[in-house]
């Protein structure tokens, strides 16, 4: 076979493209007189029909050779470590990679970017997602233009060349992550494993990854977890991780500034300790089954202060189906490194949140003692005492009432009242009744109300009396009234 000439070729190929511009530029390519073959370029067609027969001849001996190769050596040889082969190993497994790696740039077989770069940072290949990506033309990879400059930074240069120090166990370096620049200037982030092809001189494929998505959905996460921070430390409710033994990490510094203590202070037993000592027992025993039942905890514990008072709180705990990283938005504390494992992504843990009732619990002790101290007063009065509500339905007597009436107490009197009004006199009642109920004004009616005797029923003249009782807003909250005997 004559030895292929690639300065001929060149002119050949170069004569092709005449042609097609002349066949462009020509309407009519049946007006164009015939051309006589060329002896020259007939030779040429001919020889590169034997090259590609060739070439496929090649490329089955060499899939031959390979599969032998992989029978004498086993895959994980690599994995294994280039320091367990000896120089002829190293060669063969080599020159193995780079005709492999040849093979998968040349037909784009690889669906990821990929360049093959020499040691002064020429680039000498690269694949079809290689240019479409960085939007470089392969022109300027053939012409030996483009550089590993020309679309990488030079701190993400100096990383990719400190990796080749991977290379002294390993044909595949460790995966790191940079920027790659595309050709109208963009930086994409990107993470990089380096395949070593040859070592003198030296030579590499360098394999891509696009991580624009994954650097978005990290900054989403970033902006969301510093929203959740700052609303969070905003919030005046204490709010806490929790673990299944109590152990609890803050999000917040309401506990610290309840306590007095820091987080420094804080092992993770803070909120346990400073539980009232008659409520932790009870809080542990609910918490335990709550635990064992995965369910939510509501309840309400005291929590002592560094004033040495106790305040009440709503205690509320729901266990986490997923941690997601919560772990790193809480405050970090002398929490132990055992303990700290309990936090783990995969651990079981429960969110709380603590809110301080103590006024609101203390204000409506201090209304029931009052509306129990308003009772026992009602009931010493000889008079029938009685409240309503803001649309008139009675909802207290004293026990006179009782004593008179002989009604129920099981039943709530509401508008029933009515019934043991003297019927000539309900009417009347009644109206005056719903209109000092719409217009807020004092009440008083002369009407006769029917007493339950021994041995009959009778109706005794008496005289309503009642004034509303009004909120802060101005607001009727409640009535109060008496019915007396005349």
């Amino acid at each position: 076979m004559a030895s292929f000439n690639s300065d001929a070729a060149a002119n050949f190929i170069g004569s092709l493209a005449d042609l097609r511009m002349q066949d462009n530029d020509t309407p009519d390519i049946a007006a164009q007189p015939e051309l006589d073959p060329d002896p020259e370029i007939e030779a040429l067609l001919l020889e590169l029909d034997q090259l590609e027969k060739r070439e496929l001849e090649l490329l089955s001996l060499q899939a031959l050779e390979k599969d032998a190769y992989e029978r004498r050596h086993p895959p994980n040889s690599c994995v294994v470590g280039l320091e367990n082969l000896d120089s002829h190993q190293i060669e063969l497994l080599l020159r193995d990679s780079a005709s492999q790696m040849h093979y998968l740039i040349a037909d784009s077989v690889i669906t990821v970017p990929a360049y093959r770069v020499c040691a002064d940072g020429r680039v000498l290949d690269a694949n079809s997602s290689f240019y479409n990506w960085l939007g470089y033309k392969p022109e300027q990879v053939l012409g030996e233009a483009l550089q590993l400059a020309d679309f990488t930074p030079a701190e993400d240069i100096a990383k990719e060349r400190a990796h080749f120090a991977d290379f002294a166990g390993s044909i595949v370096s460790n995966s790191f992550e940079g920027n790659r620049i595309s050709v109208d200037g963009r930086y994409i982030p990107t993470a990089t494993t380096l395949r070593l092809l040859s070592l003198a001189p030296l030579e590499y494929v360098g394999f891509m990854l696009d991580l624009t998505g994954v650097r978005t959905l990290e900054e989403n996460l970033r902006r969301r977890n510093s929203i959740f921070s700052a609303i969070v430390e905003e919030m005046p409710h204490i709010v806490f991780l929790c673990d299944e033994q109590g152990l609890t990490r803050q999000f917040n510094r309401r506990l610290y500034e309840l306590t007095g203590k820091t987080a420094a202070q804080d092992d993770g037993s803070i909120f346990l300790d400073s539980m009232h000592e008659d409520d932790r027992q009870t809080f542990l025993r609910r918490f335990k089954q709550a635990v064992k039942e995965e369910r939510e905890l509501s309840d309400e514990f005291r929590l002592l202060a560094q004033d040495g008072e106790c305040y009440w709180h709503t205690i509320k705990l729901q266990p986490l189906s997923c941690v997601n990283g919560l772990l790193a938005l809480t405050i970090n504390n002398s929490m132990d490194g055992e303990k700290l494992a309990h936090f783990a992504d995969s651990a079981k843990l429960w969110i709380g949140t603590a809110t301080d009732i103590d006024r609101r619990k203390r204000i409506m002790d201090e209304v029931l003692e009052s509306a129990q101290a308003f009772q026992s007063l009602a009931n010493q009065i000889p008079q029938i005492v009685w409240t309503a509500a803001p649309d008139g339905r009675i909802e207290f007597l004293n026990e006179r009432w009782y004593e008179f009436s002989g009604h129920s107490r099981e039943h709530k009197m509401g508008l029933d009242f009515a019934l043991f009004i003297h019927p000539d006199d309900r009417r009347e009642y009644m109206n005056r009744w719903k209109s000092s109920v719409r217009s807020g004004d004092a009440f008083e009616a002369d009407f006769r109300l029917r007493e339950a005797l021994e041995s009959k029923e009778d109706y005794v003249r008496c005289l309503a009396r009642a004034v509303a009782l009004r909120n802060y807003r101005g607001e009727i909250a409640q009535w109060i009234g008496t019915w007396t005997s005349i």
